[in-house]
């Protein structure tokens, strides 16, 4: 193994190869409710089978042979290890082509704002552009020149007579590319727990009801989701130096274990909202 390299696609996966992703695709592919779920799985493996040579963590399959406490899990949890890696590969891809940016609050400053939208509304003809704002039923017009006139006013007004309050902030829609990512890998969580949770269904064969967050975290740093290398090795790496009363003091590097990572990822997205648009994924089975 690997049955072929994932830089070149010039063989078919078998469906014993796409099985794991089969499992995921019908749970959470589906949009349709029952009846369906052979399409939607359809769907999943096709397009899958068609971007897998485009999904860029395709090149850290030997990287994830080569981590050995990883594999020893798999076996532990009698999973197919390359299974597996298709899995980890489809989780990741789904979750980025059902992923719209994510809405979240930042703070931004009334004054900045402010001259903001003066700065983009003095880029349109002022005489000839107007603001719409339209519900299913009606709407109102309003000119973009009497707008800029207001915000000059206003903005005149926080810089003479409300100086403390220029710089104060108040939240907005908007996004942060941080905020994004957490909203993404709580997603690809909620997929892969299920998976580990469900897929065997002989009780004796599956996995503890406690997560294995090492687990998560090294299959995270194999997608990409995050980069420091001490997700992929479970351990910090410190410099500690033995005194010796004769002779040179002697360094040793130092391994310690990770610990709090439960709290670590449950802390980071326990208050996030699902923001995943499956319905705009390719995986998804649409009819018409």
């Amino acid at each position: 193994m690997p049955r072929y390299t994932f830089a070149a696609m010039d063989k078919k996966f078998t469906a014993e190869d796409l099985e794991y992703i089969a499992f995921v695709a019908r749970n959470y592919c589906n949009l349709l409710g029952t009846g369906v779920e052979e399409y939607v799985v359809l769907t999943a493996l096709d397009k899958f089978e068609y971007r897998v040579s485009e999904i860029e963590c395709a090149s850290n399959y030997e990287l994830y042979k080569s981590t050995s406490t990883l594999q020893e899990k798999l076996k532990k949890y009698n999973f197919d290890s390359y299974k597996f890696w298709l899995l980890l590969l489809f989780l990741k891809d789904y979750t980025e082509s059902c992923f719209g940016k994510s809405w979240v609050f930042d703070e931004v400053s009334v004054g900045k704002n402010v001259k903001d939208m003066i700065d983009m509304l003095d880029n349109y003809n002022k005489e000839g552009c107007e603001i719409t704002i339209s519900t299913k039923n009606k709407s109102a017009h309003i000119s973009a020149i009497w707008i800029i006139n207001e915000l000059k006013e206003l903005l005149f007004n926080l810089q003479q007579n409300q100086k403390d309050e220029i710089n104060n902030t108040y939240p907005c829609i908007g996004t942060t590319e941080d905020k994004v990512q957490w909203h993404k890998i709580k997603f690809f969580m909620d997929m892969f727990f299920y998976f580990l949770d469900n897929y065997h269904i002989d009780e004796s064969q599956k996995t503890s009801n406690r997560k294995d967050w090492l687990l998560f975290a090294q299959s995270l740093y194999l997608v990409g989701y995050l980069n420091e290398e001490k997700y992929l090795k479970g351990y910090t790496v410190t410099k500690q130096t033995y005194v010796k009363l004769y002779g040179e003091n002697k360094t040793i590097d130092v391994k310690s274990p990770l610990k709090g990572l439960g709290k670590y990822f449950t802390d980071n997205t326990k208050h996030l909202a699902v923001t995943a648009k499956c319905g705009k994924s390719l995986y998804c089975y649409k009819p018409f």
